[in-house]
């Protein structure tokens, strides 16, 4: 057997015998029919409208190519600090940013990116970090009571230079350049 079902039938069917599911589905579909009838963008209807429109859209298209021509050298240096692999010291960054370096290093052991166990381990990055590309661990030897030792100093990279000041500012830490 064939049923022919109307908009408001086949949306009881579905619907079951949930009537609050029922009203929920009829005016979801009510204001999507709403939308499809509602033009994306008002059509000019007149030349003098089409005229303000072109215009309104050419001053846009000048202002955000004037904006990028001031970013452009933001732009070029963020993507120079990106690139650049072997990274900073931990302490240099945290002069760049206008914090103190303990600070920094505290922040950092409290939201668990460099490790706070006491020893050789001690303020290292955090694999999942180092992976991501955003740290790295620079290792050099030293004699201590005619013993040879290791020791590590963690870096930041370019790319992690730009993740952590992301992160500082959205924490509150920072401030955002306004632009």
């Amino acid at each position: 057997p064939c049923l022919l079902l109307d908009k408001d039938e086949t949306l009881c069917l579905v619907a079951g015998y949930s009537a609050q599911l029922r009203i929920r589905i009829i005016r979801r579909w009510q204001e999507l029919e709403q939308q499809a009838h509602q033009p994306a963008m008002m059509i000019p209807q007149t030349l003098p409208e089409a005229l303000r429109l072109a215009a309104e859209l050419a001053e846009q298209k000048m202002a955000l190519e004037q904006k990028v021509a001031m970013d452009a050298p933001a732009v070029e240096f963020a993507k120079q600090i990106a690139s650049v692999e072997k990274g900073i010291t931990l302490s240099a960054f945290a002069k760049t940013v206008g914090l103190g370096p303990n600070t920094l290093f505290t922040l950092l052991r409290e939201r668990k990116i460099l490790m706070s166990c006491r020893g050789e381990r001690w303020n290292l990055p955090m694999q999942e970090y180092v992976d991501r590309g955003l740290f790295a661990t620079r290792e050099s030897s030293f004699d201590s009571n005619g013993e040879r030792r290791i020791s590590f100093t963690p870096l930041i990279t370019g790319k992690g230079q730009q993740w952590l000041v992301e992160r500082l500012i959205r924490d509150g830490i920072l401030r955002g350049v306004a632009a």
